[in-house]
This record gives C-alpha cells, structure tokens and sequence, in this order.
C-alpha cells in the first residue's frame, strides 16, 4: 500500500508505508494498519489522507502536518 496525501491546492504527495498488519485486500470488516513516514520536504498544512493498496483506496481522512 501507498499513502497519498492531497493538498487543499491539489499538490499529490507519496508517503513510504512499512510495517504492514496484512497484505490481504478483501479483509472484510477486520480493522488492519499500516504505518508511513511524512518526507521531511512536505511543507506544513491541511492534507487530505488515503491509503491505496492495488489501486483501491481508503475512505478520505483530513490531516495536518505541522
């Protein structure tokens, strides 16, 4: 999976995910995690969130970077 945060300008960004709870897509109702690192280079503001794994992403999640 990839994290792809969304600037409020429309700016894409590309987080690295690593640690992993399940590679599995079709996990049903079962909550899984992943954790990513923010570049140091992302500048400060509101982003929004979504985890894509094999081109299906997340719901939408507003953060801030800052």
């Amino acid at each position: 999976p990839l994290v792809r945060l969304v600037s409020e300008d429309g700016h894409v960004h590309y987080c690295r995910t690593h640690g992993h709870s399940t590679m599995a897509v079709a996990t049903r109702r079962r909550h899984v995690h992943t954790r990513f690192t923010v570049p140091n280079s992302l500048p400060h503001g509101r982003y929004d969130l979504r985890v894509v794994a094999n081109g299906i992403a997340s719901p939408e999640a507003e953060v801030r970077v800052g």
